[in-house]
């Protein structure tokens, strides 16, 4: 009973008996979760975790505002998470004033549908068919799609199945954008194919080499603790914050939480740093990785546009050669 502040809980199961409990009615409670179940955030419950808007709004700064790329695609997994996933990218781009030209869903588990799928996204029948109307042949080098970047909300199992459909459809120019599931679950990937996924990006808020996860492990170091992770990191980052917010007493309210907050918050996180505005809703940075062979780095704007513009280069000097071919065929027929 001498607790005020509770972090967690992580379950949704739990969060939801805490909710109907009402005890967030007397314990000052930040969710570790997406979203403080059905309760108002920022008056009612507080989150110390990523929600789906931060996830969509990291992929959004690098594709519109870093890369300048403002026309998307979205290809959806037909199952509850992939659609209202694709309704907040939708509705977050069209602020950014991107406009999405192609959006597509595909049956999650028939896995023969998807190449079907994908190329009708990328609209390789209508390209096939404008090459022939102008009298190419079938080896013709297919247009570039509209669209420079596409949103795929599923899992990263999911992602590696669909992606290679892009490039056997040749939309092999495409920034893959997904959610915090793929760094997940790249944490312990291995034997990863990645030479075709490094215009593949995901979000994530735990990355051993930023400073925050260095100073943890060097406390946990010293204390002989083994190896930080992100749960560690969670904790780690709420019993700091929760020292710095300090004790409420009985009948504390929404605002003097909210005002404490405000100071609270700056301190150095061991996770991607989480601010709150005024009104008591938090928001994550979160950083931002590629796969690799074993696992995951971590990238910026810069690598991201270096790496387009070779994926560029490189479908420019097919094209290219393509186009030789066919003079050097044009001239034989001359002769």
């Amino acid at each position: 009973p001498w607790y005020s502040t509770i972090g967690g809980p992580l379950s949704v199961k739990a969060f939801k008996q805490m909710e109907q409990a009402g005890t967030y009615a007397d314990k000052v409670t930040f969710s570790f979760l997406a979203k403080p179940g059905n309760l108002e955030e920022g008056k009612q419950a507080w989150r110390f975790f990523s929600s789906p808007e931060d996830q969509i709004r990291s992929t959004l700064d690098l594709a519109v505002n870093d890369l300048g790329i403002t026309k998307l695609a979205v290809l959806y997994p037909q199952e509850k998470f992939g659609r209202q996933m694709s309704k907040k990218f939708f509705n977050m781009a069209s602020m950014r004033g991107a406009k999405i030209t192609g959006m597509a869903s595909y049956p999650p588990r028939d896995f023969p549908k998807w190449g079907k799928v994908v190329g009708n996204l990328v609209r390789a029948p209508q390209k096939q068919a404008q090459n022939e109307a102008n009298g190419l042949g079938e080896d013709a080098p297919l247009p570039e799609t509209d669209f420079g970047a596409v949103f795929i909300p599923d899992t990263w199992h999911q992602a590696q199945l669909l992606i290679p459909h892009f490039f056997f459809h040749e939309a092999d120019t495409l920034v893959f954008l997904g959610p915090e599931l793929w760094s997940q679950a790249l944490n312990s990937a291995r034997d990863v194919e990645a030479r075709n996924l490094r215009l593949t990006v995901a979000p994530g808020a735990w990355w051993p080499a930023s400073d925050g996860a260095s100073r943890l492990k060097e406390v946990m170091d010293r204390e002989g603790l083994g190896t930080p992770d992100f749960w560690v990191a969670l904790g780690y980052d709420f019993i700091k914050f929760a020292g710095k917010l300090g004790t409420f007493s009985e009948g504390w309210t929404a605002e003097t939480v909210n005002a404490r907050i405000s100071d609270a918050q700056h301190m150095d996180f061991s996770l991607a740093p989480i601010s709150w505005n005024a009104d008591g809703q938090a928001s994550q940075k979160l950083y931002l990785f590629r796969p690799e062979q074993n696992g995951k780095t971590r990238i910026d704007a810069d690598l991201v546009s270096n790496t387009l513009a070779k994926a560029k280069a490189r479908r420019e000097a097919r094209v290219n050669a393509w186009k030789e071919k066919q003079a050097e065929l044009e001239a034989k027929k001359e002769a």
